[in-house]
This record gives structure tokens, sequence and C-alpha cells, in this order.
């Protein structure tokens, strides 16, 4: 998804669509969000760690706010935009293409965040090896951020299959394709797959 060139384009686009919130929230909610966060924690001077960063959506709204952010991604597409965003807006910001499952995490950081239900469907081993890192990247005193989605999100999904034909292409593919989808739910633990 990350790495092939035709989606990581799609994904891009799905981030910046303020028509959708299938890959980000909405700017206004992230100024919302950032700006509760700030309330409580005063990003001014401190050192931010935004896994996961995207294109940087959050790590822009942070460093307006004072904040000292490094963001770090796996996608070269969402960084190549990040950082020219950035640039073209007057921000110092540090972006870093790294898996934060394999790669070392900054050190010293004041908030160490991953945003966006990014934590819900790393495996519990993974979700284990993050902790370790992101718990020595912190400072003592550090704060961890990140947001899981509600019951109400679960309870809004269904199962089903479908078989779509894009011959203009689309999505997942540049040409003509198919797109196969099933979708799982197993409510007893609130878990979904598609």
């Amino acid at each position: 998804l990350w790495t092939d060139p035709h989606r990581a384009g799609q994904m891009l686009a799905c981030h910046l669509d303020q028509t959708t919130e299938l890959a980000s929230r909405l700017d206004h909610q992230i100024g919302d969000i950032v700006a509760w966060l700030d309330n409580k924690l005063d990003f001014s001077g401190k050192t931010v760690t935004d896994l996961g960063c995207g294109p940087g959506h959050y790590a822009e709204a942070i460093t307006r706010r004072g904040g000292k952010v490094t963001g770090l991604d796996f996608s070269i597409n969402s960084l190549a935009h990040a950082l020219r965003h950035a640039e073209e807006q007057g921000l110092d910001i540090t972006y870093t293409q790294a898996d934060y499952l394999k790669d070392a995490l900054p050190e010293d950081q004041d908030i160490v965040m991953l945003i966006y239900g990014d934590l819900c469907p790393i495996s519990p081993e993974n979700r284990h090896l993050l902790m370790t890192k992101i718990r020595k990247a912190l400072k003592p005193g550090g704060v961890f951020i990140c947001d899981i989605f509600a019951p109400v999100g679960f309870e809004r999904r269904t199962e089903g299959q479908s078989i779509e034909h894009h011959p203009e292409g689309g999505f997942w593919a540049p040409g003509d394709h198919f797109v196969l989808n099933a979708s799982f739910t197993w409510p007893e633990i609130r878990l979904a797959l598609d």
C-alpha cells in the first residue's frame, strides 16, 4: 500500500481530500484536536515525535504551536509532500522515512504520538515492541498520545462480500481490474477485518 507508486499516490490523495475521512481527519478536526492537546500539554518548546505522520497534518499544527516535531513515516510519497508543504509554509519540521516497528525512534522526547487509530491493527506482540520503544524514546515524565476508535464505530460495521469491476482504473490499480472484498466481524471482541 505504501510502496507501490499508484497506491501510494491514491493514499496521499485520500489524506489530502477534505471531503472524506478515509485516510485522515479533516483539517478543522485536526486543528481542534491539536488545540485541545496544546491546552492540556503546552507544545511550546517540547520535542514531539509523530509516528506515522503521513503528509504532516498534525506535525504542522503542532509546530505552529511551538512544538519541535519529528515526523516518521514509511511512505516516501507522503513524506515528500510533507517536506514540500512544510518548506512552503516556512515550518521547521524534521521528517524521516522509517518503520516505527523496525527502526529506532528519536530519543529524549517530551511527547510521542500515534494518531488515527494506528495502534488498533497492530498485533499484540508488535504493540508490546512498540510500547517498549516509545517508553525508551520518552523523557522521564514524557507523554504518549494515541487514539482508538470508539465502540460506536464497530457497531456500524457489517459483514459482506462484494466484487467491483474498475475498467478505467481506480484506487487499487491504474488499469482495468476487479476488487474482491470480504468483510468479517467478531462482535464479542469488537474486531472487524476487511
